[in-house]
């Protein structure tokens, strides 16, 4: 089972149109009468050279057939250009502010999130923050803004330069759209960080964390925190709440990166990244479950085991009272991975449980009735107490998956302290869907995220950093599903540089828009003269 590459249109088919079009001639040829009157003899097919107009039609219907190709890719390469030009990066000049021009010609709106939405008026938007309760007006910088703003309402200036964030998925969304070098400080922890640019800046002192600085020492245009389930919680006057882990759609999650898109006028990136991921997710989720539908689903169970906050003295007496003990969690539905794994085609046999709390040994054997574990933690037991790390190892040398080496933790890509897991699992669900389908079925694909326990993690630190100002990707690492998913290269990640604001002098960016159409129009119409001037002579 593998993926098919993405159909595109190539020189060859340029020539199947150009020669389509030939064969439409040659069905008028017979009629085609030369300067003598003579009917064009069968063996001048497909033109009849006795008449220069022919002559001048056929060649420039090849030369415009074989420029066509070019063309549009010149336009598409123009139109990404134009995505990223000063008119929507950096701010509108004194005296340039148009009312009626539309500031964000391209617009982003969610299909699956049901936590975010927003309204585009010609210079800003408007979106509404339920968790704050509050108007977010994301304002083009240099325009004025609108009439109608309360004390309550929350202003910002686009694009914003300098962030905040507090979790690693936030991380992805930003890199995502190449705008990583725009975080000026973590609320939490750089251990945590798995990019290997971010891991750089904070070893260098370009962003700070709890670790080293006070939330504001490092003044940032806007805070992105996580909601944390409080609906009574109350928020500082530039901080944006995002819930993308709450959300209960797997692409509702993916989505988030059209809602950080807004802030800094990156809709046309997300847009595709967006629409790309959906595509490639449906496919492979089509693909999987019609290829098994007169098998019997794999059974997975994931769940978790910590000793964190239990009392030592109790949870890790002896090796019954750790099983005794209320150490054990596994996930239930509703939840996003619940869909993830029914889109792999997999059973996850506690998707109907009342509660996902319960003691070490009735998780025991709950794996047990399992093909697959997933433990969401590491071998080691890093959220078990000294100890009890004994017996944490006896536990999974007992279990039957283990024994079968059908169990994995989510440690595959690691740095300091932190797993990519609790980052790029839930941004790019496209590649998360095939790393659990590779937990049961053979396909063509390398794990990102779920590790076999003898298996090596990959290590990541500052020194795989190549280039700090790149997106995290610029085109996606996975082939594409099929035809329904052709998006690989990511449009609209450039960016200016403050020299380009505002200047005296250079070109429009409608020229740059225009330029390819330009270019190809002024070549037919050289060729075109050039017959005219034959003819003449």
């Amino acid at each position: 089972w593998q993926c098919c590459e993405a159909a595109t249109e190539t020189e060859a088919a340029a020539a199947t149109r150009a020669r389509t079009a030939l064969s439409a001639m040659a069905a008028t040829s017979s009629r085609v009468v030369g300067k003598a009157g003579v009917a064009a003899p069968a063996a001048s097919w497909p033109a009849s050279f006795n008449a220069l107009r022919v002559y001048r039609f056929f060649f420039l219907t090849v030369v415009l057939s074989i420029l066509a190709p070019s063309a549009r890719a010149e336009a598409a390469e123009a139109e990404a250009e134009f995505h990223s030009s000063r008119d929507l990066r950096e701010c509108v000049c004194d005296g340039e502010f148009d009312a009626a021009k539309d500031y964000f010609p391209v617009k982003a709106y969610p299909n699956y999130s049901r936590d975010w939405n927003v309204t585009y008026f010609n210079n800003y938007k408007l979106v509404y923050d339920k968790f704050a309760k509050r108007n977010i007006y994301l304002v083009q910088c240099g325009t004025p803004a609108p009439e109608g703003i309360t004390e309550d309402d929350l202003v910002i200036d686009i694009p914003v330069q300098r962030i905040s964030v507090d979790s690693t998925t936030m991380f992805h969304y930003t890199g995502m759209l190449g705008q990583a070098g725009l975080l000026a400080h973590y609320d939490s922890y750089a251990a945590y960080v798995t990019q290997p640019c971010l891991i750089y800046l904070a070893e260098n002192g370009d962003i700070s964390d709890k670790s080293t600085a006070a939330d504001d020492i490092n003044p940032v245009d806007v805070k992105f925190v996580s909601y944390a389930g409080n609906p009574d919680a109350t928020y500082g006057d530039n901080q944006v709440v995002v819930s993308a882990s709450h959300e209960p759609s797997v692409l509702g999650r993916t989505e988030w990166v059209e809602f950080f898109s807004l802030f800094f006028n990156r809709e046309y990136a997300a847009t595709q990244i967006a629409d790309a991921i959906s595509a490639r997710y449906t496919c492979t989720e089509k693909l999987i479950v019609e290829e098994n539908a007169n098998a019997t689903k794999p059974t997975i169970i994931r769940g978790s085991v910590s000793t964190y906050n239990a009392d030592p003295e109790v949870a890790c007496a002896s090796y019954d009272a750790f099983l005794n003990h209320t150490n054990g969690n596994v996930l239930v539905c509703p939840h996003s991975e619940c869909i993830l794994f029914e889109s792999a085609n997999l059973d996850l046999i506690t998707k109907d449980l009342e509660s996902s709390s319960m003691t070490t040994r009735e998780l025991g054997e709950l794996i047990n009735t399992a093909d697959i574990f997933i433990l969401q933690g590491d071998q080691a037991g890093s959220y078990i107490l000294e100890e009890c790390k004994p017996f944490f190892q006896q536990f999974l040398n007992n279990l039957k998956p283990v024994k079968a080496n059908n169990a994995y933790d989510v440690y595959k890509t690691v740095a300091t302290s932190g797993t990519d897991y609790f980052g790029g699992f839930s941004a790019e669900p496209d590649v998360a869907l095939l790393d659990v389908i590779s937990l049961a079925y053979d396909i063509d694909h390398e794990r990102r995220w779920f590790r076999r326990f003898d298996e090596d993690t990959v290590y990541v630190s500052s020194e795989n950093c190549t280039d700090i100002d790149a997106p995290l990707f610029a085109e996606f690492r996975e082939e594409a599903c099929d035809s329904s998913s052709p998006v690989t290269e990511i449009g609209g990640i450039g960016t200016v540089k403050a020299s380009d604001l505002c200047p005296e002098t250079g070109d429009d960016d409608d020229d740059d828009a225009n330029s390819a159409s330009q270019a190809s129009t002024s070549i037919a119409l050289v060729v075109a003269a050039a017959f005219v001037a034959a003819r003449n002579n």
